[in-house]
């Protein structure tokens, strides 16, 4: 529906495009350094100003998806409120983790879909991302331990972010293959340069999961891109990376132990030891026991309600699982509308699937950036507020180009 006639200044119209660039490019580059919450603010009310001043211009009412399968995961959010432990902190934590990301989630569909941001914010996204990761790497050295690199300032460490580095990964992948694809040989390899660093940084990270949900996303890129144009070529070069992960895993682990052991004594003894094993057992008890409600919206929920759960361990206030964390919150309706909000935004885009080649790219850039969040987010929780509308900005953007894109293909050809 078309908003009514109006007329707001000429210049505000004008200048609006440059007022969002600046103020995403300031929003992007700010989200994974700690303490510049003022300034991510000043940008994203920036961004709704401007994304105001596109849809008056435009004469459109900003645009927002997957309605349904917001409106569920939000109705199911407040009525966990009724029998919180902390209703008020979790009507907080309902505007930071549900309102902030549908309100980033339309502002970056809205853009896409009426201007095609999308090559603009690769490159963008890769410029943050080459700064922070340039910056982590040249202010730690590879021997400091994790404890260390937590004890640098947050613009030092952010390049280490692997949850903030994942989401941009396959952005970047997509961005480097069309670049190669356009004959800019060496931005492609520039790019592709920044992936090497992106790598070497998570391994840094200490962080195992990072390589599994890595190697999950290569390997749906793999089957989806196979699937539609197979070459024995193109397959090879796919398993050697997946071997090139599975090593580079290998090594993280066996950096992480610190110790002379082979890897599967490693892999080994870090699963059967791993304390995620009892805690996970708990909370799928917990949430067994009260199978329609849990303890309110937020992840600190768990440690309000099971203070007693290894208090020694200052580690385990979480369940170290998104999912299981949203039945802590809301017991498995939570989680049944958790899952249906990612199923939602996975089935938008498989729908272009089958389409053109450049269309077919972006929805398995924002397939591989879900498979890989979602595996991440398995054996810790990561997916909330900063990291969350990263996320959500990012997917909003891929998923907006590709109902531009859509919509551009559909036009009649202009008549001569």
């Amino acid at each position: 529906m078309n908003l009514p006639a109006l007329r707001p200044p000429s210049l505000l119209l004008k200048y609006a495009p440059y007022l969002f660039w600046v103020s995403l490019a300031v929003y992007a580059f700010t989200l994974p350094i700690s303490n510049t919450i003022a300034v991510r603010n000043l940008a994203f009310v920036l961004l709704i100003f401007s994304t105001l001043c596109l849809c008056i211009g435009a004469r459109q009412w900003p645009m927002l998806p997957l309605k349904r399968a917001w409106a569920i995961y939000g109705a199911i959010a407040l009525i966990s409120c009724l029998y919180a432990v902390d209703p008020l902190s979790s009507l907080g934590e309902i505007k930071v983790e549900i309102f902030y990301c549908v309100l980033i989630f339309s502002i970056a569909f809205t853009w896409a879909k009426l201007n095609d941001i999308l090559p603009k914010f690769a490159f963008v996204a890769a410029t943050c991302n080459l700064i922070l990761v340039v910056t982590a790497l040249s202010v730690s050295g590879m021997d400091k331990s994790w404890g260390q690199i937590l004890a640098l300032p947050g613009w030092a460490r952010a390049g280490f972010n692997t949850n903030y580095i994942l989401c941009v990964f396959p952005l970047l992948c997509y961005l480097a293959w069309t670049q190669w694809n356009k004959g800019n040989r060496r931005l492609s390899a520039g790019i592709t340069t920044l992936l090497a660093l992106d790598i070497l940084a998570m391994i840094l990270s200490y962080n195992r999961q990072t390589m599994v949900a890595l190697a999950a996303g290569i390997f749906c890129a793999a089957a989806l891109l196979l699937r539609n144009q197979f070459t024995w070529k193109r397959a090879a070069a796919f398993l050697g990376t997946l071997c090139l992960v599975a090593a580079l895993l290998a090594t993280q682990m066996l950096r992480r132990a610190e110790t002379r052991e082979s890897v599967d004594q490693v892999a080994h003894t870090a699963v059967a030891q791993d304390v995620r094993w009892p805690l996970w057992k708990f909370s799928v008890e917990k949430i067994i026991e009260h199978p329609l409600t849990g303890g309110g919206f937020g992840r600190a929920v768990f440690d309000k309600l099971y203070p007693e759960f290894m208090p020694e361990n200052t580690m385990l206030w979480h369940a170290h699982n998104m999912l299981l964390n949203k039945g802590i919150q809301m017991g498995v309706p939570g989680i049944l509308a958790f899952l249906f909000l990612w199923y939602a935004l996975l089935r938008a885009f498989t729908r272009y699937l089958a389409d053109a080649p450049d269309k077919r790219l972006i929805a398995i850039a924002g397939i591989s950036t879900l498979t890989i969040i979602f595996m991440k987010n398995m054996t810790d929780d990561f997916f909330l507020r900063d990291m969350a509308l990263w996320f959500w900005l990012v997917n909003g953007i891929l998923l907006g180009s590709l109902q531009n894109r859509a919509s551009h293909a559909a036009r009649p050809p202009a008549q001569p």
